[in-house]
């Protein structure tokens, strides 16, 4: 066994010395300058509900975010106004007042303090919990990630901190939370809350990295109350993102009389179709890309990782096949809900691979923690 703990912590060095691929640690500044442009704008003709539905910012002839916003920021003749009441843009919630006490280098500061305290808070938390088979996967999950990417990125940051702290409640008050159906509000509101704050970056995996973790909480349910409440929660999650995409685009519908409903049905057609500019890709095109881009430069290190969990997991059980499968089962639904997103968002998973990769960290904490958590054969 201890032989096993050290092979681990081997491991574990190794990735955090792999963990450095090109695409999968580009930085989406492109995306930071619109929602710093959001947070800058300010129209003093419209009413405040006009600016929380429309979300205003700088346009200036066909440029480029950023020299929209320089151009807005230096008085350039010229400047007009955009919008993009698609989205909530929840994020502007904390982002407004944070711009009022620094910049966005600053920022970056405050958001690698904020990044290793709450990762180091819900490390702490399974520990004590008695959760501590949990915390090489979650460890494990974070660095695919590349936080060294996230703590220098406003876009990445939004899904971090809601997957970080949903765990974070979630291990603190499982037992509460397991009362009554709180687990089901607990994922209802937090696709509320994802759909809300998310700029469609890596959304899913909110619900992958709460469904994992609720599995290894849960470890003396069956396999069939398990799946029962994994599909039951996903539902749950699904009609909360999904539900506030609807209110969004009808509330703004409606109180701006403008028909923002269609505009957002042909984007979300756009999105999920299955072609770019007349090029046709297949689904395996999709899991190919970003599975390339999330395992570049570590392709061998991650093989090695899952085939000893995978042993792991077996041995543990004491090689007893059934009783592994009965215990993994639950996990492997887990373990495709990136790929259930791909398959829908097919033209944004294929197009944006940079940041859409990291969905496939719930496919790496749901697989480890299938492993490391499976039961102990009886002696």
């Amino acid at each position: 066994m201890n032989h096993l703990k050290t092979i681990l912590k081997m491991l574990l060095v190794l990735i955090v010395s792999s963990l450095d691929g090109t695409m999968s640690k580009l930085l989406d500044n492109h995306t930071d300058t619109i929602m710093l442009g959001s947070a800058l704008y300010h129209k003093p003709d419209s009413s405040v509900l006009e600016r929380a539905l429309n979300v205003y910012r700088a346009q200036y002839d066909d440029a480029l975010p950023s020299y929209c916003l320089l151009a807005y920021v230096n008085d350039y003749e010229g400047v007009s106004v955009a919008s993009y009441p698609r989205y909530w843009h929840g994020y502007l919630v904390f982002l407004k007042p944070l711009l009022l006490f620094t910049d966005y280098l600053g920022f970056r500061t405050l958001n690698k303090i904020l990044l290793l305290s709450l990762t180091a808070a819900v490390i702490g938390v399974l520990v004590k919990r008695g959760q501590k088979r949990a915390v090489l996967p979650f460890v494990t999950a974070v660095l695919f990630l590349r936080p060294s990417a996230v703590a220098y990125s406003l876009q990445y940051s939004t899904i971090f901190y809601t997957s970080i702290t949903a765990l974070l409640v979630m291990v603190l008050w499982n037992e509460k939370l397991k009362q009554g159906n709180r687990f089901l509000f607990f994922f209802l509101i937090l696709g509320i809350l994802t759909n809300y704050l998310d700029f469609l970056t890596y959304p899913i995996a909110t619900l992958g990295f709460s469904a994992a973790m609720y599995l290894c909480l849960q470890d003396s349910l069956s396999c069939r109350e398990k799946l029962r409440s994994i599909l039951l929660y996903s539902l749950a999650w699904a009609l909360g993102y999904f539900g506030m995409w609807i209110a969004k685009w009808s509330l703004a519908s409606l109180l701006l009389r403008e028909n923002v409903f269609a505009d957002a049905l042909k984007q979300a057609q756009f999105r999920m179709s299955d072609s770019i500019s007349g090029h046709v890709f297949t689904r395996l095109d999709v899991f190919s890309r970003n599975f390339m881009v999330g395992f570049d430069h570590i392709e061998v290190l991650a093989c090695v990782i899952f085939t000893v969990t995978l042993l792991y997991g077996i041995w543990v059980c004491g090689f007893h096949i059934k009783r592994f499968l009965l215990h993994g089962i639950p996990y492997v639904l887990v373990c495709l809900m990136p790929f259930a997103w791909y398959t829908v968002l097919q033209n944004h998973s294929f197009v944006h691979p940079a940041f859409t990769y990291r969905s496939l960290a719930v496919f790496v904490f749901a697989f480890l923690c299938m492993g490391i958590t499976a039961p102990r054969a009886k002696k």
